[in-house]
């Protein structure tokens, strides 16, 4: 009979435990939505603030804007495939470690791409220039982000 109630009150425990920790997961997974969304806020004000500055003071003529704008999609593409692409290998695999170098490639391109367009965005060059520039940018990018993925090659094999 005690033996019983002993291990009733274990049960109870392990489903109170199990409880708490699906508790603290939604709690996380709804941090994480608010991030996001608090993200993609942030990037669609920073967006329209940039769009309505170049309707008021540059206009659309100037070639550096289109430029920038177009390195902005890329980055976007960039994030979005690489990122998903990298989620579903680690759900995949649940190796780590070529994720974490795929990621880091992507954010060193994306970064130096950003660097490339806060560029245009202070220099505000011609057509020809701005597209070296931001060209640059990317292969600076692509450069530094070269060893990584030479390291993540080397380990696969």
């Amino acid at each position: 009979m005690q033996w019983g109630c002993l291990e009733q009150q274990r049960s109870r425990a392990r489903l109170a435990a199990a409880a708490e920790r699906s508790r603290r997961r939604a709690g996380r997974a709804a941090r994480l939505r608010a991030r996001e969304a608090r993200r993609l806020l942030s990037f669609a004000l920073t967006l329209a603030s940039g769009i309505a500055l170049t309707q008021a003071v540059w206009g659309w003529q100037a070639a550096w804007i289109g430029v920038g704008l177009a390195a902005l999609g890329v980055l976007i593409v960039i994030g979005a495939t690489t990122s998903r692409r990298a989620m579903g290998r680690l759900q995949a695999s649940g190796d780590a470690s070529a994720v974490a170098a795929a990621l880091t490639f992507s954010f060193i391109v994306r970064a130096s791409l950003l660097i490339g367009i806060v560029f245009l965005m202070t220099v505000k060059p011609p057509l020809e220039e701005s597209l070296l520039a931001i060209a640059a940018a990317g292969g600076v990018g692509v450069l530094l982000g070269m060893p990584l993925r030479r390291r993540q090659a080397v380990r696969a094999a």
